[in-house]
């Protein structure tokens, strides 16, 4: 066996060795039943939160468990018997995080009918920790993982870094400082489910203007409906139930991106014409509507600037470019230099103005400059429209 498979085996078998502490647990809470009745009750709802208190705890190994043996099953280099033993892993794993699940449903049941309670268990403080860049990566789409299940992060971060540009912060403060700075293009929070602390920061994200545009996906243990639609109210694009396989994991990381890159390439095509594209998020499309009716307002406008355009839409310069950058694929002088472009196509192509006629009105002091940058973005001189 190699090291590899031998290390997956080790924490399957601390996976199955923590499953029977928690039945275990669940037996000796029952046979509390013989006690009087006040003092079993009270003895009862002490057992309760230790038993969801243990499956809770339970989740981030899950999940450290899951992840890896889902990248193992790609690997054509195992050999047969380690496939089959990795096969009656991960069968045996999925049966084992079904049986935690429904001591988990059983411990939720007896604390709100049996007890009287409605608690939940906490998770422990985040680790104190600061945003940093991944030391390994390839240049591309930035991912920031965040939340305060540190092991989770570490995980993400150091196989995702294979294949993308990872920052990493501990919890949703810091997450959201560099949300802020760094603009990436997918945020991934590992929430602690010890409250709605995920939902709540993404309804914050999605509701500031230098944010909204970052699409978010929540990984959580919690799977039931209630907090699922919870966080897809807040604006959560997708939603992941840990644990989770790690293919899976990829796909829908790799789809969001891909929809993202749809958007880029629909602007080049559309040009000014935003009003036809479709927007995510609200204040996504204020955004671009705005700054359209800014450049349209002072399109002949020869020294209009970015800081000019900053200061209308009342943004930090290093916000708005990260903001348009991501939503258009286009700095902000490029983009306005395109919308220009764009218009003066569709003056020459109603054929009421001459070539220097529109250079001037589209805000080209110099037509031959225009007639330069016109030819590069459509394949023809001005005078051939």
């Amino acid at each position: 066996m190699t090291p590899v498979e031998n290390h997956t085996l080790q924490l399957v078998l601390w996976f199955l060795f923590s499953a029977v502490l928690v039945t275990v647990a669940v037996i000796v809470a029952t046979k509390l039943g013989r006690r009087s009745e006040s003092v079993r009750k009270n003895a009862l709802r002490g057992r309760l939160r230790e038993i969801l208190r243990l499956t809770s705890e339970m989740d981030t190994p899950a999940a450290l468990v899951k992840a890896p043996l889902s990248d193992l099953e790609r690997n054509e280099t195992l050999s047969e018997n380690g496939k089959a033993a990795l096969e009656t892993a991960r069968l045996n794993l999925d049966k084992l995080l079904a049986l935690v699940k429904q001591v988990e449903a059983t411990g939720r049941m007896g604390m709100n009918t049996g007890t009287g309670g409605h608690e939940s268990p906490s998770q422990g403080d985040a680790v104190p920790a600061g945003a940093r860049p991944s030391a390994s990566g390839q240049p591309g789409a930035t991912l920031l993982i965040a939340g305060p299940l540190v092991e989770i992060v570490d995980y993400l971060a150091g196989t995702l870094s294979l294949s993308y540009e990872v920052l990493t912060a501990s919890d949703t403060e810091q997450a959201w400082s560099v949300a802020d700075e760094k603009s990436p293009d997918l945020l991934m929070l590992v929430s602690s489910d010890s409250g709605t602390t995920g939902a709540e920061f993404c309804r914050r994200l999605k509701s500031t203007v230098t944010t909204s545009h970052i699409p978010v996906i929540l990984i959580s243990a919690r799977d039931d409906r209630e907090h699922i639609v919870s966080a897809l109210e807040a604006g959560v694009d997708d939603y992941i139930v840990r644990p989770f396989d790690m293919s899976v994991l990829r796909m829908r990381i790799r789809n969001i991106l891909e929809e993202r890159e749809r958007l880029r390439a629909a602007f080049a095509r559309e040009g000014r014409k935003s009003d036809k594209l479709e927007f995510a998020n609200r204040l996504d499309r204020e955004f671009m509507d705005r700054l359209s009716g800014i450049i349209e307002k002072e399109l002949d406008n020869s020294e209009l600037a970015v800081n000019d355009l900053c200061r209308e839409v009342g943004m930090s310069r290093t916000a708005f470019y990260n903001k348009l950058k991501s939503l258009t694929g286009q700095g902000p002088n490029d983009f306005v230099r395109n919308y220009r472009l764009t218009k003066a196509r569709e003056l020459l192509e109603g054929g009421l103005y001459s070539v220097a006629e529109v250079s001037d009105m589209v805000g080209f002091s110099d037509p031959k400059y225009f007639s330069v940058c016109f030819k590069k973005a459509f394949g023809a001189s001005p005078s051939r429209i």
